[in-house]
């Protein structure tokens, strides 16, 4: 679990890096940076601690971030693109990189929200 504080967000970004050492450097960086994506929004939207999973084996890379509630009401959101607009891309960029996403509300009010990254998927597309 890490504090609801800036500093965290960098925190989530060298674990992830660790967790994913041994990736393909394409493959790592993507994953790196909708974590810290996800990370930030948690930061943004929530209050409390934010935890976050990463399993990683030859088929690919699950990532889970979790929130202790949604300071606003509903699940997340695609924003619309605007290019003029500085911030609403976390959920694109997690869209647009990940192979598969997700977001769900427990009874309790915490979110989650994940991404899949299929690893033979990459594998034919890098090579």
């Amino acid at each position: 679990m890490f504090e609801p504080q800036p500093e965290s967000v960098a925190e989530i970004r060298s674990y992830a890096r660790s967790v994913t050492r041994g990736l393909e450097p394409q493959v790592q960086d993507d994953v790196v940076l909708m974590v810290s994506e996800l990370a930030t929004n948690a930061l943004l939207y929530s209050r409390g601690q934010i935890g976050v999973e990463i399993d990683c084996d030859d088929g690919g890379v699950r990532v889970s971030v979790t929130d202790s509630g949604s300071s606003g009401s509903g699940e997340p959101q695609l924003q619309p693109a605007d290019l003029l607009r500085p911030y609403g891309r976390g959920l694109r960029i997690v869209d647009e990189l990940a192979d598969d996403w997700g977001s769900s509300r427990s009874t309790e009010g915490r979110t989650v929200v994940w991404f899949h990254v299929d690893l033979e998927h990459r594998r034919n597309v890098l090579h």
